[in-house]
């Protein structure tokens, strides 16, 4: 994407994490609080994204990653009755891996 749409997206993410990485985020996996703070960072982060190019004209290929990314979250997340997005369980129709 351009550079202004980056700096856009970049504006809405809440998380440290810049997202440039394609290593593992660096936290205790047996930890279970661990594990829910960094998948609600990273569905508050989708979210917040998603929300900000509803409805823009965007290039295919971001298009794309967006679709992507909203079947993803809407497949995998929930939100819990404390308003906190967990890791769904329940498997979804048409799931994407």
């Amino acid at each position: 994407m351009d550079g202004e749409l980056e700096k856009q997206l970049r504006s809405v993410l809440a998380s440290e994490d810049d997202y440039m990485s394609p290593a593992r985020p660096q936290i205790d996996w047996n930890d279970r609080a661990e594990r829910e703070a960094l998948i609600y960072s990273r569905a508050r982060d989708a979210f917040a994204c998603l929300a900000l190019l509803e409805g823009m004209e965007l290039p295919e290929d971001v298009r794309q990653a967006v679709k992507l990314v909203a079947a993803v979250t809407g497949q995998d997340l929930e939100e819990g009755e404390d308003g906190a997005y967990r890791t769904a369980r329940r498997v979804a129709k048409d799931r994407i891996i």
